[in-house]
């Protein structure tokens, strides 16, 4: 059987933007999901493009048991670069498509591939992005590179904040690892910025908070802590990946069906204790165990 032909790019957003249109039409409940993933590089090639299937796969579950319409836009291969991102959250705008400037929809942000954090950088626990396009030959310890291909997950979650819907979710398994470089002077305000306009910290996401209609919800995930690196195989991918989706997956036994409710707080506990776990049986250099320990922080305001 010959390969499936994939889709170009453009055929991709006319998809999403269609897919997204007809279920804020419809006014019912959407899942966006926007994949952004380096399975051109050829340490992290095999362990991304599992890790994008079995994202794909769990949310598509996930939606199905939750009657929850699902819109989904991968950015990979030779789409990957900031620009494709940036267009395919240009469709999930407020009030782009509803008259009444309110979306019940979910978005949620899923990178997989490089990641690092500044050194001594006392602004952000999450990592920076590798944004580098598939044909960008470039030497990763180069500033000039780092300063123009890498955006902060907390920043990137204030960019979707921005587009107006009330259930934002930003989550990166990569490395975080430090680099010998400082933040940039240029990037200090825009990193205090991002932190003055994010909503209030909360330890807790309750039910009747997360469905609550006048409340904002935004929940921000990084595989690994400030300078650790993140683990992947071949058979699985990467490991928190394959936690979190058998974590998100084990709703679907005590949720029922149509309550669309996920205990985000509770599932990253335990994915990052069993991720924790397994980090430690694997040699991350010099005769090393992993520590791999998830972070991730919730927070809440009006919406």
């Amino acid at each position: 059987m010959p390969p499936v032909k994939q889709l170009s790019f453009s055929q991709q957003l006319k998809i999403f933007k269609k897919n997204i249109i007809t279920t804020r039409k419809a006014d019912k409940q959407g899942l966006i999901l926007i994949i952004m993933a380096n399975t051109h590089d050829k340490v992290l090639s095999r362990a991304c493009k599992r890790d994008v299937k079995a994202v794909k796969n769990g949310f598509k579950r996930i939606s199905k048991h939750f009657k929850i319409d699902l819109s989904t836009i991968e950015v990979s291969g030779n789409n990957y670069k900031w620009d494709s991102l940036d267009k395919a959250m240009e469709y999930i705008r407020i009030p782009m498509f509803k008259t009444d400037g309110n979306s019940d929809d979910t978005i949620i942000f899923y990178y997989t591939g490089h990641g690092f954090s500044y050194e001594k950088d006392r602004y952000t626990k999450f990592p920076q992005l590798d944004m580098r396009p598939h044909n960008k030959q470039v030497n990763y310890n180069s500033i000039s590179f780092i300063k123009d291909n890498t955006v902060n997950l907390e920043a990137l979650l204030n960019i979707l904040r921005f587009k107006g819907n009330r259930v934002n979710i930003a989550i990166a398994d990569c490395c975080n690892t430090t680099i010998p470089y400082k933040r940039p002077k240029a990037n200090f305000h825009d990193m205090w910025v991002s932190g003055q306009i994010l909503p209030a910290q909360s330890k807790t996401l309750t039910k009747k908070i997360y469905t609550n209609d006048d409340k904002e919800v935004s929940v921000l995930v990084g595989s690994s802590q400030f300078g650790q690196p993140a683990v992947a195989n071949g058979a699985t991918g990467s490991i928190f990946t394959h936690f979190f989706i058998e974590g998100l997956l084990s709703v679907m036994r005590t949720k029922p069906k149509g309550e669309a409710y996920i205990p985000w707080v509770k599932i990253l506990k335990k994915v990052a204790a069993k991720a924790f776990k397994e980090s430690k049986s694997y040699d991350v250099g010099g005769g090393n165990a992993g520590k791999q320990k998830a972070v991730f922080q919730v927070y809440t305001g009006k919406s």
